[in-house]
């Protein structure tokens, strides 16, 4: 085969997977798709995948904002609670960093 037969074959398998991943729904056809497909890409994640990757982020920020609200709480009260929250105000965020840092230094092949 030549370079473009198989460029040609690439890209139709390529599509046939991308058609594949836009009709799974569910998190079990998820991970049947992603068992069966050892190589994807982050835009063939199925909608529900990606609607809940979404959701986490706005959890994740209304809890920073939070945090920031009672920090700011504790600063103008003067409670003994200053201290704690503005610890766990900075280190929530920079663990969850490490672990996504961490999640894509292993999960390189």
């Amino acid at each position: 085969m030549s370079d473009t037969e198989n460029r040609e074959k690439l890209t139709e398998e390529y599509t046939d997977r991308s058609e594949e991943a836009k009709n799974v729904n569910s998190d079990e056809e998820i991970t049947e798709y992603l068992q069966e497909n050892e190589e994807f890409d982050e835009e063939e994640l199925p909608k529900a995948r990606r609607k809940s990757v979404r959701a986490l982020a706005i959890s994740g920020l209304v809890i920073m904002a939070f945090l920031i609200c009672w920090l700011i709480f504790c600063i103008i009260t003067g409670s003994q609670y200053t201290l704690a929250v503005l610890f766990v105000t900075i280190i929530i965020p920079i663990i969850l960093y490490i672990f996504l840092w961490l999640k894509k230094v292993f999960s390189r092949e």
